[in-house]
């Protein structure tokens, strides 16, 4: 079966204290925050960059400023060229939705990435982990070389890379033309319409693609996505939402978007339209509920980020399912010799737990975010986690032999 996967974290100034930005404890917080990391220090030997760091002050402000003016929900905060305890400090310390963004200098160090800091390196992983587990659901976006060496070992996370590659000061680096990899892809997208759903919030699905338009115009670098999420995370609001759903999804939907509730990892929230008189259909249990009519699905579909809605089509001898916020198949049975049409409910669990083979068995695709023991058992089997490019869902890639590390 198939899998998504992703994340986001973000906070807005109110008040100032030497070179860090912050919300003053005294004022009301909004319901979630944004965080701009600004670095310059070199690799491997933590020397000031001066011309990163002329680039990065202006990217950043520019950001930042267009942020304020468009995120109504969030607080923005942004960290000048801190050490790696306090970009610690910075995310340990509030437990509200996250986007997090670090632009700077980066390399790959023992098979992973890390961030280049004046007192020494931080790996992407550690960042990672030290949002505090509390937290609903966060959004990463590493802006610098080989970034994308980086598991994600915690649900409703997400992680965008500038990619594996390095790039260097030559000629047609972006260096050379005043912009760092991401920095004026990302003002770009922010003043583009992002969200594309209208559905009044902005998420990492909407961010990921229009990153992806920005990118093909100007850097050969690929934007890298991994994700470990059942659905898009929201980022940021640009105006107050009105969810138009039946009462206990329209609940789940406003808890979720305000950072009151991190879905359930195990069976999350899921609609499906099932056509009538499919046989074998057991009564739905567990947070899997049925709808009958197209209107409605299609409703909670444009709605909804924290419930999925899936459409089983019977249609040229074959079974299929469709995810219809994502616009995308993802399941695909033929009927064996023209048998009667049979989805149970175990087969619609087995469809949320399942993975897709790819590439002759060498990755898996899951539909869904996986525990860290399921992890374990994965790794066990010879997989270790990898970069899926798609907005939800985790992906393994095959290592050289089971059992071997990540």
């Amino acid at each position: 079966m198939k899998t998504f996967a992703f994340l986001l974290i973000l906070s807005a100034a109110t008040c100032a204290t030497g070179r860090v930005v912050d919300t003053c404890p005294a004022q009301s917080q909004r319901p979630r925050r944004i965080v701009l990391i600004t670095a310059w220090a070199s690799c491997p030997n933590q020397e000031e960059d001066f011309q990163l760091r002329t680039i990065l002050t202006h990217e950043t402000r520019l950001l930042a400023d267009q942020l304020r003016q468009l995120a109504v929900d969030a607080d923005i905060a942004t960290l000048e060229n801190p050490d790696a305890e306090a970009i610690r400090a910075a995310l340990r310390k509030d437990a509200r939705p996250l986007w997090f963004i670090y632009s700077g200098h980066g390399r790959k160090e023992a098979e992973r990435s890390v961030l280049c800091l004046k007192n020494g390196n931080l790996a992407e992983a550690e960042v990672i982990d030290s949002t505090p587990t509390s937290q609903p659901y966060a959004t990463f976006i590493f802006n610098t070389c080989e970034s994308a060496f980086v598991a994600i070992n915690r649900a409703n996370t997400v992680v965008m890379s500038a990619g594996p590659e390095t790039v260097d000061n030559e000629p047609n680096n972006s260096h050379k033309h005043g912009e760092t990899v991401l920095g004026n892809d990302l003002l770009v997208a922010v003043r583009a319409k992002l969200d594309a759903d209208n559905n009044g919030i902005v998420d990492s699905r909407e961010l990921f693609a229009a990153l992806n338009v920005a990118q093909v115009a100007t850097h050969p670098v690929q934007l890298k996505l991994q994700a470990q999420s059942w659905h898009p995370l929201p980022l940021f609001s640009l105006f107050p939402s009105v969810t138009r759903l039946p009462d206990d999804l329209g609940k789940r939907e406003r808890d979720f978007r305000a950072g009151l509730a991190s879905p359930a990892i195990d069976i999350p929230q899921a609609v499906w339209l099932i056509p009538e008189g499919l046989d074998g259909l057991a009564a739905m249990s567990m947070s899997i509920r049925r709808v009958t009519s197209l209107a409605e699905a299609e409703t909670i579909a444009r709605g909804s980020l924290a419930t999925r809605v899936f459409q089983v089509v019977l249609a040229d001898g074959s079974l299929t399912v469709q995810d219809m916020g994502l616009r995308e198949t993802l399941w695909h049975r033929p009927l064996v010799d023209g048998s009667a049409p049979r989805l149970s409910d175990q087969d619609l669990t087995d469809f949320l737990n399942g993975y897709e083979d790819l590439d002759d068995g060498l990755r898996r695709r899951y539909l869904r975010p996986v525990s860290n023991a399921q992890q374990a058992q994965i790794r066990d089997a010879g997989f270790r986690p990898t970069a899926c490019g798609e907005p939800v869902g985790q992906c393994f890639v095959r290592t050289s032999s089971p059992g071997a590390s990540r």
